[in-house]
């Protein structure tokens, strides 16, 4: 059995490098370090993101790397779908789509402009 790939470096090590590549040159830094030109190379070029960052030096990376969320109500919609239940009345689409019209018609605007067709963000209008 070969050896594992190792699949991600603390930013410490991240920041050891790149202050490397600042002393040495980057083709040196690579050599020393053992490390694939594009992984070295990557870290030199995200370099001010490292430096910044305030967390936890063995951290893996520099996070905010999740998925970012779409619809900046949903909490509001949620909340909204909760009380519904609570109500003990039917929760429908329809009525989710009306509270997100009354609600957030920026959104629905900044939305339908995105769209490729106007057919399309007619749709989003009704």
């Amino acid at each position: 059995m070969g050896t594992k790939k190792q699949r991600g470096y603390p930013i410490k090590e991240k920041l050891a490098a790149v202050d490397l590549v600042e002393r040495i040159g980057l083709t040196a830094a690579v050599e020393k370090l053992g490390h694939l030109h594009g992984t070295v190379h990557g870290w030199w070029v995200g370099r001010a993101k490292l430096r910044v960052y305030e967390g936890n030096k063995l951290d893996k990376t520099t996070k905010g790397q999740g998925l970012k969320e779409s619809f900046p109500f949903t909490s509001a919609l949620l909340t909204y779908m909760k009380d519904v239940r609570r109500d003990e009345e039917f929760l429908t689409t329809s009525g989710m789509i009306a509270f997100i019209q009354e609600n957030c018609p920026d959104w629905i605007e900044a939305y339908a402009e995105n769209k490729k067709s106007d057919r399309t963000a007619d749709r989003y209008y009704l």
